[in-house]
This record gives C-alpha cells, structure tokens and sequence, in this order.
C-alpha cells in the first residue's frame, strides 16, 4: 500500500507464486482467520491514510478488505429484521437463515457432514463470520497479540 502511496504502478505478476499454510487441525483456521482480520483492524489504527482519498487504492481497499469486516453484523441484522418482519417472504427469508445456520452448526459439530458442499460451503462460511466478529472484538478491546 506504501508503495501505491508514493505513485508507483503494481503490476500483476501471474508466474508469481505465493503459499500459505492450510491446516487440517480443528481450530487452526479459524485462529489464523482471527488473527488476519484482527490485522487488517489495526492497520486502519497505524495508517489511517487508507481511508482517505489520498489512497490511489481505496476503492480497492474497502471493497476487498473493509467491506468483509461487516458481513458478521450484517448477517445478525439480515436474521433479527427477518425475524421481526411481517408476511411470507420475511418468514421464508427467516427460515432459510435458521436452515443455513443449522446446517452449519452441523458442519462444525460433525466434520464427516463437511463431504456435503452446501453443508461445508455454511459451516465455513459461519467460521469466517466468526472469525470475523472475533477480530472486531480484539480490535474494540485493544487486544494486540492474538498469536498463539
């Protein structure tokens, strides 16, 4: 981003190879997942600067790094105004929420359901959210080492 900042081009490089650790232990992804996005919070507290318009990346940045962070809230008050809604289609919205979160509790609970794509697609899906609500939380209080 420091590097954007000061008017030099990035460039992508398709024959650039990048790895990442994938782990197969329960709760090594959800922790590596808590500690990315805790990061990217206390990197809008060290340079605030990209969220300005002086960021030649913003809309880059908010739409692939900030916007991600409020799905967690937005899948809460998706749930809660479906809930309190009137008529059919809010009630049809709700229940298919509560299917889905089902289904991803399932996912979490029992691993061997994860073979099932949608039922893996929701119980993933609900781990990143989580994680992503944790890291809001570390971030609110402050909390900086999230290694383990």
């Amino acid at each position: 981003m420091n590097v954007a900042r000061r008017g030099k081009r990035i460039v992508f490089q398709p024959s650039a190879i990048a790895r990442d650790r994938i782990f197969n232990k329960k709760g090594k992804e959800f922790s590596r997942k808590v500690r990315t996005l805790t990061g990217n919070y206390q990197l809008l507290r060290i340079a605030p600067w990209l969220i300005s318009p002086s960021n030649p990346l913003l809309f880059r940045f908010v739409s692939h790094k900030l916007l991600r962070l409020l799905v967690p809230f937005l899948m809460v008050l998706m749930l809660v105004s479906s809930a309190l809604a009137k008529g059919p289609l809010y009630a049809a919205i709700f229940w298919i929420q509560i299917v889905f979160y089902i289904s991803a509790a399932f996912g979490m609970l029992i691993p061997s359901a994860t073979k099932f794509r949608p039922i893996a697609i929701a119980s993933t899906f609900v781990m990143l959210n989580t994680a992503a609500a944790l890291a809001f939380y570390n971030f609110i209080v402050g909390r900086k080492e999230v290694w383990n």
